[in-house]
């Protein structure tokens, strides 16, 4: 039996830029997304000798509320699903996978789309399937379960376009320390769009903080007052409390800067060091949100 443990890391946009133009039913946009040290554990186990069968167990970590979904609606064993029909097989065995939840749902943080692409990874790797990144079957297979999940195939920093899953550009990534904070309520990306074409807002520009980025030595703080997300403004008239949140994280000792992650519902902020995000974190946890430290990884 083969077994082996990958980590699949959340993200934040440092930039997200939405335009109102809609293609296909599916916003344009460009976004700078940067993988963070949160991240989801999932654990494979392959055993050739039994019968064809894909199970997984999913455990939550405190604070994680748990999905009430079947397997089959389990964006993981969608992965595995998407990749056998892109590279039309159907291999035998048993497909055994531990989902350890560490990244919350609903949360703007990638969680579904990281533990997907990771999961490609892994099968590439259970299946002898060389350079996966570049493979094809696996890209497609990465671009039919979500925008987001061609990204996580290499992580990092990176310039996206499209509707988020086109690489315009790899970007070195900054070393941030940051705060993340979670109210109990999630804002599903479908309604955060909703409420942005109803409310359209003007796209922030990428070019400034791209340059910050390509530099390598612009200090956290300079890089921190050019992160912008238009989408902002939808989400938290879905989930008022998200403006408040923004407030009080940005109004704490060591915040440079707060900031919704995607369409909500995390709220993140841009630390003077990895000390006063832990300080905050647990300002907020004692306040009753879920809240940790993180680094851009």
């Amino acid at each position: 039996m083969n077994s082996f443990t990958l980590k699949a890391p959340a993200k934040i946009n440092l930039l997200l830029a939405v335009s109102s133009s809609v293609i296909e039913g599916k916003h344009q946009l460009i976004s700078i997304f940067s993988t963070i040290s949160l991240s989801d554990r999932l654990t494979y186990s392959y055993d050739s000798d039994r019968g064809r069968q894909i199970t997984i167990d999913v455990i939550n970590a405190p604070g994680i509320t748990p999905l009430d979904i079947t397997v089959e609606q389990n964006i993981v064993y969608k992965a595995v699903i998407a990749l056998e029909e892109n590279l039309q097989t159907k291999p035998e065995g048993h497909l055994g996978i531990t989902l350890e939840k560490m990244i919350p749902h609903e949360g703007g943080l990638g969680g579904g789309s990281s533990d997907a692409a990771t999961t490609l990874l892994a099968l590439c790797k259970l299946w002898g399937i060389e350079d996966p990144h570049h493979a094809a079957p696996v890209l497609s297979a990465a671009k039919s379960l979500g925008a987001d999940v061609p990204f996580f195939l290499t992580g990092g920093c990176a310039l996206m376009g499209g509707y988020g899953d086109q690489l315009q550009q790899t970007l070195p990534q900054p070393q941030l320390d940051l705060v993340l904070v979670k109210p109990a309520a999630g804002v599903s990306t479908g309604s955060a769009y909703a409420q942005f074409d109803a409310d359209p807002q003007p796209m922030p520009p990428s070019e400034l903080l791209v340059n910050m980025l390509k530099a390598k030595d612009t200090p956290s703080k300079t890089l921190a007052s050019q992160l912008s997300n238009n989408l902002s403004k939808a989400a938290c008239s879905l989930l008022p409390e998200l403006a408040i949140l923004l407030q009080e994280l940005s109004a704490r000792d060591g915040v440079y800067r707060a900031l919704i992650a995607g369409s909500g519902s995390t709220v993140f902020g841009v630390c003077e060091s990895q000390d006063a995000a832990e300080k905050t974190a647990v300002h907020f946890r004692e306040n009753g949100y879920w809240a940790v430290a993180a680094t851009t990884v």
